[in-house]
Parts: structure tokens; C-alpha cells; sequence
């Protein structure tokens, strides 16, 4: 664990009123070793991000404040997606397992074997009953947070997961390899598709057991929301729109492709674009949101606007 003393490249942390009303703007700034990858809102009200830092670290922990602590967790290896969990945990998924970590020391971490993870980890979310949701491959595997070894495992045909969120009580996966938004019923059905093409990347719950995702893959580029059992399109042609987040009454997107800005998309498919603080070169990709903030991961290498 280590204080970062010589940042390379920064994570701007954005003020959303809790309510949704006036204007957000960019409030604190922290800075990594590395470039962040994907992120996760903890249970201890930070930022929790993986990436690849400068020395051996690779987990950060960013508060509101701006704050960073860089750890060198040595099970994250190869880790490309973390989550909150219950009983102040975090939790990672990785090829062939899954890492348990206490917010309060990381380093002390847990690596729990998942053979259906075996493909490589691409999604994990924590969801009803206490448990663990991870998906790779066309696997989907769950299991009680307090007892890892008790998995249950089914097969989705078809599916090449990327994200992975829970949302009214189900479990929701981006299917980049079927083009479809796949729901698991972990108390009914086993699963339903929504089609909706090209190849997404990443969901997110949003109020009234809505759910929106990104679409990179689709021509044109298109972000989304699925609504009483429709799949609602919004264009979002060469933003390269990728992570996803709900604060504030809206989902927040990382635009890649749109130096300066965030998408910001209404619960009524409405797509605006927030640029109230961001560097003109700041370019986002993955978002953390939650406490009333959006943590957004810019990949370019720009000073802080706050110390």
C-alpha cells in the first residue's frame, strides 16, 4: 500500500446533486499511477478502480476528497472487473476465480476458485439473497457472499458476457457475443434475451427496476434502456460509449470518443452531454456512481483541477 506521490494519469470524481436538480460540476480531482480500467462505488462511499499502476499497484482507492491510496493486491492479477459486496467487501472477478477483499485492508485478500470462470472474468455484480453474480463465456455462476465454495452454475447458450448489474430483484448481463441483453430470474425463469444488436458492453440498474446498457458495438453507436419488457434506443454515433452509471437521476456514460465530455441519459432516452469542469482532452471510459457522485476514469494524462 502506498500514498501515490508522482501521478501520471488522474480519475475526475463529479458533484451530482442527490436530487437530480441544478447543475452538476467537476468537484475533486485523484490522481494514479496508471490508467483506470473499471471501477466500483464501495460500501465505504469511495472509489474503488482497477489498473495497471506505474510500480506493482493495482487497486486504488479514491475518496470524495480526492484522495488516493494505491495497493498491490496480489490476487487481482489479470482482474478486469470489481464490485461492491455485503459486510464492507469488495469482490474481483479473474480467469478461473473470484477475489474476496475487506474495504478496510484490500492486501488481505481471498482467492475463492470458480471453474466456470475458467474463460476469463468479464462481469460480476452483488444481488438478491446475499450473493455473488459473475459471468464469462456463456457461463453465469452465483454464490452466498458468506460461503464462496456453494456455487451454482448454468450455461447461457450462445452468450459472450461483458457487464454484469442487478436490478429488480434480477440479474442483468450484456451479451456481446449474441447482441442481446440477457435478464436472470435467480428465483423463476432461467433467463430472457433482449435483442438489441451490435455488441454491448455494460448495463446499469436505474429507478423502478429500470436498466440501461451501452452499445459500442452497434452501427450507429447506440446507448439504451429496457422498459416494460422493450428495448429503447438512443443514438450515440462515434462516441464509442462503453461504462455506465446511475446518479442523480440519470445515467451517466463514458464517451470515449468525445474528448470533454460525459454522456448524461434521461430515463426518457433523452442524451445530453456534460462538460461543466472536464479538461477539453479528458476522454472517459469506465464510470463508478453512487452517494449522490460519478467517478469517471479519464485516460488521457492532464493536470488536476483541484488539489
Amino acid at each position: 500500500m502506498k500514498k501515490l506521490l508522482a501521478p501520471l494519469i488522474a480519475v475526475a470524481l463529479l458533484s451530482i446533486p442527490a436530487s437530480g436538480a441544478g447543475a452538476a460540476t467537476v468537484d475533486e480531482i485523484g490522481e494514479l499511477s496508471g490508467p483506470p480500467g473499471q471501477m466500483t462505488y464501495g460500501p465505504d462511499g469511495n472509489a474503488w478502480v482497477l489498473f495497471d499502476g506505474a510500480g506493482n499497484e493495482n487497486l486504488a482507492r479514491v475518496k470524495p476528497g480526492g484522495n488516493v491510496t494505491e495497493y498491490d493486491v496480489d490476487d487481482l492479477d489479470g482482474a478486469v472487473v470489481i464490485t461492491r459486496g455485503p459486510d464492507n467487501t469488495l469482490w474481483a472477478s479473474i480467469t478461473g476465480g473470484v477475489v474476496e477483499m475487506p474495504v478496510g485492508n484490500p492486501e488481505n485478500s481471498t482467492l475463492h476458485d470458480v471453474d466456470a470462470l475458467n474463460g476469463g472474468g468479464q462481469g460480476i455484480t452483488n444481488g438478491p439473497d446475499h450473493r455473488i453474480y459473475a459471468a464469462s463465456g456463456d457461463q453465469f455462476v452465483s454464490f452466498p457472499a458468506n460461503n464462496p465454495n456453494d456455487q451454482d452454475e448454468d450455461t447461457i447458450g450462445g452468450m459472450n458476457a461483458r457487464g454484469v448489474d442487478g436490478a429488480d430483484g434480477k440479474i442483468w448481463i450484456a451479451d456481446f457475443g449474441g447482441t442481446d441483453i440477457v435478464r436472470v430470474n435467480p428465483n423463476g425463469e432461467k433467463f430472457k434475451r433482449f435483442n438489441v444488436g451490435g455488441g454491448p458492453q455494460q448495463v446499469a440498474d436505474g429507478p423502478d427496476g429500470l436498466v440501461a446498457y451501452t452499445n459500442p458495438g452497434s452501427d450507429p453507436q447506440t446507448v439504451g434502456r429496457i422498459e416494460d419488457g422493450k428495448v429503447r434506443k438512443t443514438k450515440d454515433d462515434g462516441a464509442d460509449p462503453f461504462g455506465i452509471g446511475f446518479a442523480g437521476g440519470k445515467w451517466w456514460i463514458g464517451q470515449f470518443n468525445k474528448p470533454g465530455k460525459i454522456g448524461m441519459l434521461s430515463r426518457n432516452g433523452e442524451l445530453k452531454q456534460f462538460d461543466n469542469g472536464l479538461p477539453n482532452n479528458a476522454k472517459t471510459r469506465y464510470i463508478a456512481a453512487g452517494g449522490g457522485m460519478v467517478f469517471a476514469g479519464n485516460e488521457t494524462n492532464w493536470s488536476p483541477l483541484a488539489a
